[in-house]
């Protein structure tokens, strides 16, 4: 089973890969993060992507997207939301 530290550290490869690879997606996130700032809360995830908390709390215990709590408060990466687009387009 790998540590929080080894699930990051991936994300933080694959974010970067992403980013990268593609100017639609450097631009998206370079939006998102003038939008939203640089770490964001589950409210205002959802309401950019027009999706349910739920959705995005999903991801987030799913482990797909770069977190950090703060007693309750879950903050995400702003960053990182570039996968959420990507799975929200998916399905």
């Amino acid at each position: 089973m790998c540590s929080r530290a080894e699930d990051e550290e991936y994300l933080v490869k694959r974010l970067k890969k992403e980013l990268e690879k593609s100017s639609v997606n450097r631009e998206s996130a370079e939006k998102m993060e003038a939008k939203l700032g640089v770490w964001t809360t589950v409210k205002k995830s959802s309401e950019f992507l027009k999706k349910h908390p739920n959705t995005i709390y999903n991801m987030v215990h799913e482990g797909n997207l770069i977190t950090r709590k703060n007693g309750r408060a879950i903050r995400i990466f702003t960053k990182s939301l570039i996968f959420a687009l990507g799975e929200i387009e998916e399905i």
